[in-house]
């Protein structure tokens, strides 16, 4: 075989040691020309494309939001906050005007499962520093003064000495007649 005829070959063969055609190739003899792109065709790449189509939009929409919202109809516009308090709106928790003893959170336990879980809220309450008051309601047979081993017992004095939860016993209301889904 003739030196010029390795480019015929599959590369690994024209790197075996035991081959009988030398390992000459093209790119030896013949560096590829490495070329730098040009600014031109950076800006006409496929990315570049998909960048600006993004973008461009985005930063014209920014641009004129308050003129496009200006002319949106009313129903579709998106009430911005005010800086007027209405009677109706909610108190800024951060405000120090805030009566906080006409708010507070209410939990109606009516079993144990109940129970923890309420006690589980009132002790993330507790330390995120909540100020509005809290109180609960759970079945009279649950006293914890009578039964202050039981489980309901520990939870109901946990959620009142450790939470400042408020106790409030109640008798649950039952329904003997059951829903029967049809009307």
């Amino acid at each position: 075989m003739m030196a010029g005829s390795s480019s015929f070959l599959p590369r690994f063969w024209q790197s075996f040691q035991y081959s009988s055609v030398p390992t000459t190739d093209a790119t030896t003899l013949n560096p590829p020309i490495t070329t730098h792109p040009k600014i031109l065709d950076i800006l006409r790449s496929r990315r570049v494309r998909i960048v600006t189509a993004i973008l461009l939009p985005s930063v014209l929409l920014f641009l004129f939001w308050p003129h496009v919202r200006r002319n949106l109809p009313d129903e579709w516009k998106i009430p911005l906050p005010s800086t007027t308090q209405d009677s109706n709106t909610t108190p800024d928790p951060s405000s120090t005007d805030v009566d906080w003893s006409r708010f507070a959170y209410t939990q109606y336990v009516t079993n144990t499962d109940y129970l923890c879980n309420s006690v589980m809220l009132f002790e993330i309450l507790h330390r995120l520093g909540s100020k509005a008051d809290r109180l609960m309601m759970y079945p009279s047979h649950f006293n914890p003064e009578e039964k202050p081993d039981s489980t309901e017992g520990r939870l109901l004095l946990k959620a009142r000495d450790e939470y400042g939860v408020k106790l409030s016993a109640i008798e649950i209301q039952h329904k003997d007649e059951g829903d029967s889904g049809s009307l």
